[in-house]
């Protein structure tokens, strides 16, 4: 039997789940984290940016993803740079650790 390219096409979209469901709107669930869901205090924001820009380009929203979620998680909505740490020291890997902290020792304010 001979597949056509459409269906063959269409079967791997509703296989690998790339269709969308619904509007952008509706898309967004409860374990989405977006920066503006949060207060940011001191430098903290700096350093988030700071970290996520330090990360690859290809690696780079899931950095930002993982210190939004760590935030959410410990049920902070101020974010200030003492819970920048403590995230970032929870979501990194241990590997990339040191780096991660040079770059928050190197833009918090006290």
């Amino acid at each position: 039997t001979t597949l056509s390219t459409n269906s063959i096409y269409n079967t791997v979209l509703r296989d690998a789940s790339f269709q969308q469901q619904g509007s952008p709107s509706s898309l967004r669930n409860s374990t989405m984290v977006a920066v503006e869901d949060f207060t940011w205090k001191g430098n903290s924001k700096v350093m988030f940016d700071k970290v996520a820009e330090a990360s690859p380009w290809f690696v780079r929203h899931f950095t930002r993803s993982g210190m939004l979620k760590g935030l959410h998680e410990k049920g902070i909505k101020e974010v200030t740079e003492g819970a920048m740490y403590d995230v970032c020291k929870e979501v990194t890997p241990s590997k990339y650790l040191p780096q991660t902290l040079e770059i928050l020792d190197a833009n918090k304010t006290a």
